[in-house]
């Protein structure tokens, strides 16, 4: 047996052995690892190394020579002992060579732009720091302007000059804007220039930046530059821009001109322009995809013209990349424009990867500005109602109060709660009105236009449930927790405009609704206190009218007791009364006439009339 085992030990290590071609490989990789030692000795050597020549010092800093004259260091102990170890040619280490740098001139400028950085310095003197950093840098400027510590200094000097130094400053860069658009570090340099920029000089650059064409588009830094001029500039100036893209396509004789969405929409699918524009399209957005860079509202501006008058292969080949990242789009308007064609081109599969990609965030997407009404649209398109109610439902079911009371928050649930035409128009604007569903008889809910591979018109369907189902499936999921937020403090709720609005549109829709229904004691508490406010504003508007003042309120004396303590007795009052039937309540005693109706207990409390006969 051991002979056996040493036998199959041997084979082992004849097996292990490498080969003639392994052999080779092994002693490239030991060539290029002696190579990089070479290099990084070579390396310390010339950047940490120090000779005296004469009065002056010659130093090595990250791959320039550099001359710092002695009497500089001869002044404190420290440099005493910096001169000692140049002169035995001993390693300096990182901050003696900082120490040397900042020496000469580079030092000055540090101290110039700490001048500048102090807030409590006179205008003056920071005026003559700028004019000795302008002067300093007068011949070297193009080249220093893409370093990270002089990029920053004149970052400064932006900030704190005069328009004319402005000025000075960007004939300086002109005609190399779109070369610093891609550096890393002049890119913040161009933002600044373009943020204190004149109109005239920001028109400049922007016919500068516009030569580039779509070279800009596909370098991550020149789009946070292309971003801020877009948003510094007016509305039309900002079509401009998108329209620069597409030089060479003759497109200002189009009507529409210089908007890219009205030129295609008042474009044929069937001309050869419209084919060009819509190539263009895709080439231009083919790098910010693929790298990931669509987080841009110039990107946003151009995708949603693709994705509108695309035909289906430029459309599926751009849902499959940007499908996920569609909460990163959704913090602009065309970018929740994007969003919405996204969620009606995507198949259903994809759709249910972007509700899990945000499920976490269910809340805070409907709060946000413009992503509320991608969520409008998504609760119309999406099909599969377990994950609607599950996923989603158990995020509103958790935020509910938030959504109660927030302006944008609110319009998932005025748009779930309105199927009407009428009543969705007063919640959304014209242009949002058209993207949501509303129960409309020249609305086709399951089917939106597409255009084939030939740009020929066809309907393409989009999903098979109705959204007046899924809305009520939502509906009946956050309906308990919703009304007992509501019930939690009902006054409130009734005063608040926003949350005013949820409740006139709940009772409005549980009244028509078969599959949704509200309890009566929860109806009878809103129309009571909704009743109570229409009188109390009538009672004013009259008293306006009349040219009778509203008594003012007293500040409470020294033994009076709280207003807490009022507002909480008027509230018990509200509450012992809400069993009235709707019927009384409406009805409004004539004057003299005893208060004993709950209605003119709470519209006209008897500590205003106390009040009015004491002033």
């Amino acid at each position: 047996m051991g002979k056996m085992a040493t036998a199959s030990g041997k084979d082992r290590r004849k097996e292990k052995k490498p080969t003639k071609k392994g052999k080779k490989v092994l002693k490239d990789r030991k060539e290029e690892y002696l190579k990089k030692q070479l290099k990084k000795d070579t390396k310390k050597q010339t950047s940490r190394t120090a000779q005296a020549d004469g009065d002056t010092i010659t130093i090595a800093w990250k791959g320039k020579k550099k001359e710092v004259d002695k009497k500089t260091l001869q002044a404190d102990k420290k440099g005493k002992q910096l001169l000692k170890k140049i002169a035995n040619k001993r390693v300096l280490n990182a901050d003696e060579k900082h120490r040397l740098k900042m020496l000469g001139e580079v030092g000055d400028l540090m101290k110039l732009w700490e001048v500048l950085r102090e807030k409590n310095k006179p205008k003056d003197e920071k005026l003559k720091a700028i004019d000795q950093i302008l002067s300093f840098t007068k011949d070297t400027f193009k080249d220093d302007v893409r370093k990270p510590d002089m990029s920053r200094i004149f970052q400064s000097v932006l900030k704190w000059g005069t328009p004319a130094v402005r000025r000075e400053i960007y004939v300086r860069v002109q005609g190399m804007i779109g070369e610093l658009c891609t550096s890393s570090h002049a890119n913040q340099f161009v933002k600044h220039l373009v943020e204190y920029a004149t109109p005239a000089t920001r028109d400049e650059i922007l016919q500068e930046i516009s030569k580039t064409g779509s070279q800009i588009l596909s370098h991550k830094n020149a789009l946070l530059v292309l971003e801020h001029l877009h948003n510094k500039l007016n509305a039309e100036k900002q079509h401009l821009l998108i329209m620069s893209f597409f030089d060479g396509l003759e497109l200002k004789s189009h009507a529409g001109f210089p908007k890219l969405l009205d030129v295609l929409a008042q474009m044929s699918p069937n001309t050869l322009e419209y084919k060009r524009v819509i190539e263009r399209l895709f080439k231009l957005l083919s790098p910010s995809v693929t790298k990931g860079t669509f987080d841009n509202v110039v990107v946003h501006r151009l995708l949603e013209a693709l994705l509108k008058y695309g035909t289906e292969f430029e459309i599926n080949d751009i849902i499959e990349d940007i499908a996920k990242g569609v909460v990163n789009i959704c913090n602009t308007k065309p970018g929740s424009a994007c969003a919405i064609l996204i969620a009606e081109h995507a198949p259903q599969k994809l759709r249910k990867s972007i509700v899990k990609s945000f499920s976490h965030s269910v809340v805070d997407m409907c709060c946000a500005k413009f992503a509320s009404f991608f969520m409008c649209r998504l609760f119309d398109v999406f099909d599969d109602v377990p994950t609607l109610v599950n996923v989603v439902g158990k995020e509103l079911t958790a935020g509910v109060r938030d959504l109660l009371v927030d302006p944008h928050g609110s319009l998932l649930l005025l748009h779930l709660l309105t199927p009407d035409p009428e009543h969705k128009r007063k919640y959304f604007t014209f242009n949002r009105y058209d993207e949501l569903w509303h129960d409309s008889p020249d609305v086709d809910p399951f089917h939106i236009p597409a255009l084939t591979t030939l740009y020929a018109a066809k309907p393409k369907r989009i999903c098979a449930t109705h959204p007046r189902e899924k809305h009520a499936a939502v509906l009946s999921a956050i309906m308990s927790p919703m009304v007992a937020a509501l019930l939690e403090n009902p006054q409130e709720m009734v005063d608040n405009l926003i949350s005013r609005r949820v409740i006139t549109e709940l009772l409005h829709y549980t009244s028509t609704s078969e599959k949704v229904k509200l309890n009566a004691s929860a109806r009878q508490t809103f129309e009571t206190l909704l009743e109570v406010r229409a009188e109390t504003q009538r009672d004013k508007a009259e008293k306006r009218t009349t040219g009778q003042q509203t008594p003012a309120t007293e500040t409470p004396a020294a033994g009076a007791k709280p207003a807490g303590k009022a507002a909480k007795k008027r509230k018990a009052a509200e509450e012992q009364h809400d069993d009235t039937p709707k019927e009384e309540s409406a009805q409004k005693p004539p004057q003299g006439a005893s208060q004993s109706s709950p209605v003119a207990a709470s519209s006209v409390p008897k500590k205003r009339k106390i009040v009015k006969r004491k002033a």
